[in-house]
């Protein structure tokens, strides 16, 4: 990303940046980001690299919005537990048939992600149904053409 700096001044300011990129929370729990300063003679200078540690603790189950919705050929549907359980994760047309079972097992405490696979499925929309802790959770997909 890119922040516009304030130009030559003696005085402290600060700065912030909101990292949009939900694919990269997939890759683990850490993200490391570092600052270049580009002075106005085009002169750069790298920061030492910070890591952000990412904590994600409700103190329920989540079925988290798919990602990206909608989709063309597949898409990600993250779920979030926040201790120990049995996860059954479905996908069900408009008329209520099951086009896709994604989850029936335990999981450990953490953040999961189930992957749609949909070259098959025809354009529509879709619902993901989770059921865990005895509670039901469902999301709206839609696939594209």
């Amino acid at each position: 990303g890119f922040v516009d700096g304030a130009g030559s001044s003696t005085a402290a300011h600060e700065y912030h940046f909101i990292d949009n990129d939900r694919a990269a929370l997939r890759d683990g729990s850490s993200l490391f980001y570092r600052l270049r300063q580009v002075d106005t003679d085009g002169t750069k200078e790298y920061s030492a690299a910070v890591e952000v540690t990412l904590q994600h603790r409700p103190a329920e189950w989540t079925l988290e919005q798919n990602y990206p919705n909608p989709f063309a050929a597949s898409t990600d549907l993250p779920v979030f537990l926040p201790r120990d359980a049995a996860l059954r994760l479905d996908v069900y047309d408009m008329s209520g048939a099951r086009v896709a079972q994604l989850c029936d097992r335990a999981l450990a405490a953490g953040m999961h992600y189930f992957t749609l696979e949909a070259q098959d499925l025809p354009a529509g929309s879709y619902v993901a149904r989770a059921m865990a802790e005895g509670a039901r959770q469902e999301i709206r997909l839609l696939r594209l053409p």
